[in-house]
């Protein structure tokens, strides 16, 4: 399911144009921004899984998915990039990325792709656009600005319009959280690094956050305060920091595998190493014991269903 939100019903004042689009899509996919012009554009291109309705949702800009003349990934995770091997086969389109991010991408390194660590599929491509901080796309009427704000990726960028004064964050900003950060991977400093990244962009006049998940966040301020305090609190408790990751991971892994016997997804996600590394270096108990204490408390919050043994999402 998606959902396409126009911008001037947020009640902002300035109008903004009406070629940019941005879609809201369910939980295993980032969003995407399409910006109709010359030349047509979108920002990620969400899960493979999903790549059917990715296509369709052109026919709601007016466009067709091969009138695409360039695809621009935030970070090189695979709810981001799964449509873009399909999406470059139906139009010739360029997909650009930050620099970090490309070159594990074109050396497909499954490691540096998180793919090892995690149970995400995603179709090969290449990048063929290199972006470096400062860079500037211009997608009339837009100059976007790429901000590179490394954290939840070390390649992660944000783009940032100084006339409009829309954030389009990725996953540096979600609504008053941030993408999980994958310090194990990432390396000791990622927290810092995404503070660092954070501080910089409230020092920009901001009227809007489009995040790559969840809605439009029309109090920029207020969220950037949140998600500092936030990060603060995880630097000093590192256990919170591994709850933060692992949460958001096994809601991704339950709906990539569908419905599951509560024993086969153990058996499963407990193979992973984003399961078990991070337990073993944050959390610190038995690996069933904690699987057992995230369902219980998925089930209690009403995010997942117990139906005859068998787990499934109902409310990401």
């Amino acid at each position: 399911m998606f959902k396409i939100i126009d911008l001037n019903t947020l009640g902002l004042g300035q109008e903004f144009p009406e070629n940019i689009y941005f879609v809201l899509r369910g939980w295993m996919d980032s969003n995407n921004i399409i910006i109709k012009g010359d030349p047509n554009v979108i920002i990620d291109t969400s899960y493979c899984k999903s790549e059917k309705e990715t296509e369709s949702i052109f026919s709601f800009c007016g466009m067709k998915p091969d009138d695409l003349d360039m695809i621009v990934n935030t970070h090189n995770h695979a709810d981001h990039t799964g449509g873009n091997n399909k999406l470059q086969l139906l139009s010739g389109a360029k997909i650009a990325m930050h620099e970090y991010d490309a070159h594990y991408v074109n050396l497909w390194d499954e490691s540096g792709l998180n793919l090892d660590f995690s149970d995400w599929e995603l179709p090969k491509f290449s990048v063929d656009n290199i972006l470096t901080d400062g860079d500037i796309l211009s997608f009339p009427p837009f100059d976007f600005k790429v901000i590179h704000s490394p954290g939840h990726s070390g390649g992660n960028i944000v783009l940032y319009d100084s006339k409009y004064e829309p954030l389009l964050s990725g996953e540096t900003i979600l609504n008053g959280d941030f993408g999980s950060v994958h310090c194990f991977r990432e390396g000791n400093r990622a927290l810092f690094d995404l503070r660092d990244s954070i501080k910089r962009l409230a020092q920009l006049p901001i009227r809007l956050i489009l995040p790559a998940h969840g809605g439009p966040i029309t109090n920029p301020q207020k969220c950037i305060d949140d998600c500092l305090r936030r990060i603060n609190i995880l630097i000093k408790e590192p256990i919170k920091m591994g709850y933060h990751f692992i949460r958001r991971w096994f809601i991704h892994a339950v709906l990539i595998r569908g419905e599951m016997e509560r024993e086969k997804l153990f058996s499963h996600v407990s193979e992973i190493e984003n399961f078990y590394a991070i337990n073993k270096r944050y959390i610190k108990i038995n690996n069933k014991d904690l699987f057992n204490e995230i369902v219980d408390d998925f089930i209690e919050r009403g995010v997942l269903v117990d139906r005859d043994n068998r787990l499934s999402v109902i409310n990401p």
